[in-house]
């Protein structure tokens, strides 16, 4: 009996124990040691990733910072973090990894006007460096692409190539007729006779390499490209267009990229935490800013100089639901055909447009608010009404503007959302609806 209560006491001791170390409060310790282990990728990769070192002064917030840096690598199936006090005012932080590989193929096709048909694989970790890497290739009716990257560290290298042959259609009031890969624009036979038609053809190819130092990306992207044109009008720019793009930008609380692992349940180790409630509202901000060049110096035929800046602004509500304003501006100097600013370049993707404006200058707003019908353990179900406006300069400036809505629902364990577009433009009055999956 003495016995039985003996350990029943030591028990209870180690209970208390382990209670006080939960609940106490280290802000203000000193960290000593930071203990890591994994199942497959090197420590030192973590190591790096966490924003906290041996040294620095232990916060709450800053612990929390850390972990999340962990889980937006979208490489482990568990993380677990503990904080053991230490003697003099110090702690150890211990991080577990359950993580490991995976490789990850996607086929896409889509109808109607685009005929697109794409393939991609995506792998991560592989190589035990905490690497994400894909390979892809896409063709349309108007062209095709391929692509090569891999982001390892704190870099990010990308290789690109792609060939537009489209028909550019011009309208009156300035509109001309939007083009890509992906989005084929529908507005053949629906805004009358054009005032003007040109066949171009456009290769580009591009490497684009970034580097992160925590909150800041600068990046640099050299950019070969050759258009021509069956159309031999004086007002064209065939040739090389040759050009360097360098940027920074600074982002905090943004949202992250697309998680390929989920499907083999990598990436999902905050999921209870994205479930629960926030306790405050979060705030997020990104600016950037970027300068494209090209000239003889690159090997172009024409002088360009481009100057783009951009900020957006988000409020993550308690339940998760988000507010967007993001602004978008862009000046390209004595612009040729080819390089002149894109009034779709300056709205966020949230709407569809068939036609848009060509100037030598322009300013953007895009608002959007996404709000959660459901939030459960097997997806998120959100509609996301949205207002977009542009001004583009073609001798005056003229208005692009647009209203809309998407309903989509994504999957925890499948990369892409899924949902269904509909886009009015306030400024042509045209409709567009549109399915999609994922960023295509």
């Amino acid at each position: 009996m003495v016995y039985s209560m003996s350990k029943i006491i030591f028990m209870f001791c180690l209970l208390c124990c382990a209670a006080f170390c939960a609940a106490q409060d280290f802000d203000g310790y000193t960290i000593n040691e930071i203990h890591i282990t994994t199942t497959r990728m090197r420590a030192d990769v973590l190591r790096n990733k966490f924003k906290l070192k041996p040294g620095d002064t232990f916060t709450a917030a800053a612990y929390e910072d850390a972990q999340q840096a962990l889980h937006d690598m979208r490489l482990c199936k568990e993380l677990n973090f503990t904080v053991t006090p230490r003697p003099d005012n110090k702690v150890d932080i211990n991080i577990d990894s359950k993580d490991g590989y995976f490789f990850f193929p996607l086929f896409f096709v889509s109808g109607g006007g685009s005929n697109a048909v794409s393939v991609s694989v995506a792998e991560g970790n592989f190589f035990k460096q905490g690497e994400t890497a894909y390979a892809t290739t896409a063709f349309s009716r108007d062209g095709g692409m391929g692509g090569l990257g891999v982001a390892v560290g704190n870099s990010s290298y990308n290789l690109r190539f792609s060939r537009l042959d489209i028909e550019q259609r011009f309208y009156p009031g300035g509109w001309s007729s939007n083009y890509g890969i992906f989005s084929t624009a529908a507005d053949e036979n629906r805004f009358g006779t054009p005032l003007e038609q040109i066949d171009t053809k456009k290769t580009d190819f591009t490497f684009a390499y970034s580097y992160k130092i925590d909150r800041l990306t600068l990046s640099v992207e050299p950019e070969l490209q050759d258009i021509s044109f069956k159309t031999a009008a004086p007002e064209l720019d065939p040739g090389n267009h040759n050009k360097i793009t360098v940027g920074a930008n600074y982002a905090k609380n943004m949202p992250q990229g697309v998680n390929m692992g989920a499907v083999f349940g990598y990436g999902l180790t905050d999921k209870k935490r994205a479930l629960r409630p926030l306790t405050v509202d979060k705030l997020g901000y990104n600016f950037g800013a970027s300068y494209t060049g090209g000239g003889g110096w690159t090997g172009a035929d024409y002088d360009i100089n481009k100057f783009s800046a951009g900020a957006s602004f988000l409020t993550e509500f308690k339940q998760h639901n988000v507010f967007l304003v993001s602004l978008r501006a862009q000046q390209s100097v004595n612009a040729v055909f080819s390089e002149q600013v894109r009034s779709v370049d300056l709205l966020d993707r949230n709407g569809r447009y068939d036609r848009q404006i060509l100037g030598d200058r322009g300013i953007g707003l895009s608002a959007s608010y996404t709000y959660y019908l459901s939030r459960g353990d097997t997806g998120l179900l959100a509609v996301e009404p949205f207002y977009q406006l542009a001004y583009v300069d073609q001798d005056g400036y003229k208005d692009h503007s647009g209203i809309g809505a998407s309903l989509f629902y994504k999957f925890w364990r499948f990369p892409f959302p899924l949902g269904l577009n509909y886009t009015h433009n306030l400024s042509d009055g045209s409709d567009k609806v549109a399915f999609y999956a994922g960023i295509m």
